[in-house]
């Protein structure tokens, strides 16, 4: 499970776009939404490396008392296989998770604050893109504050400027 929380400088609007056009790629289907203010979507489930093996390792353990019991008409073998694919046919049905993701968006002064969650392997790679295209709100600079130029003085307000904006001398 994923989830992220931060402040961007985008407006609600921006940010509601950008992650209804991550979803429409992402194969997740739209489960519910507030334009600008909140997005939730589900896909299908998935089953992860380890549960697949157990999945097989139940058939083919199944199929291979089946043949046990061709070769030596023991209806313990029967059994035994039959509920061994049953159970690995169950497992495969009802396990793995479902992919789930929701986005919080709220307006702040600055841009948005932005919460999102996610489920699943197509939700979190869908999560990661979107955190990977949002503009992070910068930290404000303190007004009073600034760093002097050494080559031409000037005080520059961003302490996060590589360069003086007034003579173009790297920092």
């Amino acid at each position: 499970m994923g989830a992220w929380a931060g402040d961007v400088d985008e407006s609600p609007e921006s940010v509601y776009q950008k992650a209804t056009s991550i979803l429409a790629g992402s194969g997740l289907k739209t489960i519910s939404t507030i334009p600008s203010q909140s997005l939730a979507a589900e896909g299908p489930k998935e089953l992860e490396e380890h549960e697949r093996n157990i999945v097989i390792a139940l058939v083919v353990i199944g199929i291979l008392l089946f043949i046990v019991y061709a070769i030596m008409r023991g209806w313990l073998w029967l059994v035994l296989g039959f509920v061994l694919l049953v159970a690995g046919g169950a497992y495969y049905f009802i396990g793995g998770e479902k992919n789930s993701f929701t986005v919080g968006i709220t307006r702040i002064p600055q841009g948005s604050r932005i919460s999102i969650t996610s489920r699943g392997d197509k939700a979190e790679a869908s999560q990661n893109q979107l955190i990977g295209i949002l503009v992070p709100a910068r930290a404000a600079a303190p007004v009073a504050a600034g760093i002097r130029c050494s080559k031409c003085g000037a005080t520059v307000p961003d302490a996060s400027d590589a360069f003086c904006p007034s003579c173009g001398a790297k920092l």
